[in-house]
């Protein structure tokens, strides 16, 4: 059986762990054994995004050490799989020993749908209810700009037979969030985050989803608020079968 390691993510694992559940259920069914260290906790980047480096490079080095054996680590995040692939080498760009070991996983570090497409990953139809659904998709920042993730998830879902992909109009704006930016800047990710809802809700679709569920919570609270029966959905979740 092939064996592959999951880094949760904190926000998956503390807010919404039936993301971290439906992953598992995929890599599962697709002949994968999951190593699930207990240990690990938040990758850094919100301390790193605030200029607090040097305890990022703590929680880097603990990352580092936990998962040092694994095969391949895959993280439900565009955002958590960016700062391990390309800001943990440079924490430690001074350190040849330590440089090496934080190269080394950011080599085996994937973002779960990228890793689904670059594995060549059939996911079993009994996995996915029948029922016609339209979804959105929003395309992350860090999964896109950082990662250049562009078109695997699209193409996943382009799989579902029963999902029916609609467009949002500027799907590439952001949608406001940004971790700390949202908490720093909050007028001007409001706005942001307005316009998002604006074309979600033009698109006249019944689910928004996206790889990382840190914009599904910014946009998902939203919609709450303006009582709009829009559902958001981790893709996981969607690929799982779930409602």
């Amino acid at each position: 059986m092939k064996k592959t390691s999951l880094f949760v993510t904190c926000i998956i694992d503390q807010l919404v762990p039936e993301v971290g559940v439906a992953v598992t259920k995929i890599l599962r069914k697709t002949g994968y054994s999951i190593d699930f260290p207990s240990e690990q906790t938040c990758c850094g980047q919100p301390l790193f995004n605030s200029g607090f480096t040097e305890k990022a490079k703590l929680m880097a080095e603990n990352t580092i050490k936990i998962f040092k054996n694994s095969n391949s680590v895959v993280i439900p995040s565009g955002s958590c799989t960016a700062m391990i692939r390309n800001f943990y080498p440079d924490l430690f760009k001074n350190d040849p020993n330590a440089y090496k070991e934080a190269l080394n996983l950011a080599k085996k570090t994937f973002e779960f749908t990228e890793f689904l497409t670059k594995q060549k990953i059939q996911i079993p139809r009994s996995l996915m209810n029948n029922k016609q659904k339209k979804v959105a998709y929003h395309p992350s920042c860090h999964l896109m700009r950082e990662l250049g993730i562009k078109q695997d998830p699209i193409e996943l879902l382009k799989k579902i037979t029963n999902v029916t992909l609609v467009p949002i109009k500027n799907s590439q704006n952001c949608c406001g969030f940004g971790g700390t930016f949202s908490i720093k800047y909050p007028e001007i990710s409001g706005k942001m985050l307005s316009e998002k809802i604006e074309a979600i809700k033009t698109s006249k679709t019944g689910i928004i989803t996206s790889c990382d569920m840190s914009c599904l919570m910014h946009i998902g609270g939203a919609l709450k608020k303006q009582k709009e029966n829009i559902k958001p959905l981790h893709i996981a979740q969607i690929l799982a079968g779930e409602e």
